[in-house]
């Protein structure tokens, strides 16, 4: 009998886990096709992007990238709006490397995402994120 009630409560237990589970994936299903929505678009020369970032903040990064999560949640938590660009777009990936060299005076570089460029401002990898926040809404106030 004690074995039966111990089988019920396990049965109960997955199945509450089983519905969390389902929800979550749901939750990140949603804000997937969001970000995809977003990320559809393509910078094809360096021009164009010297252009959109006089104004605002572009964030080039990859969708399974940590630290572009933790930037892009950072910038949100600042009220800083920003434009996104997908790595995964061959195009937007050439784009970023030119600017990222251009930025570091060279031009063999190792480059970690995201990489962000606001004005005559360039994040490749070469300082922290939180730093490089902290620049970005110093540049924000008037």
């Amino acid at each position: 009998m004690l074995n039966n009630k111990f089988n019920h409560l396990q049965m109960k237990a997955f199945s509450f886990l089983v519905i969390m589970c389902m929800m979550s994936v749901s939750a990140f299903t949603q804000e997937s096709t969001k970000t995809l929505e977003i990320q559809t678009q393509e910078i094809k020369s360096i021009q164009t992007l010297d252009s959109l970032s006089a104004t605002n903040i572009v964030v080039f990064s990859n969708d399974k990238c940590g630290r572009c999560h933790t930037l892009m949640q950072m910038l949100d938590e600042k009220g800083l709006k920003y434009l996104e660009y997908d790595l995964g777009i061959e195009a937007n990936r050439k784009v970023m490397y030119e600017a990222a060299t251009r930025s570091a005076g060279a031009s063999n570089i190792s480059v970690a995402y995201p990489v962000v460029v606001f004005r005559d401002m360039t994040l490749y990898g070469q300082e922290s994120l939180a730093e490089f926040v902290v620049k970005l809404v110093e540049a924000h106030q008037p």
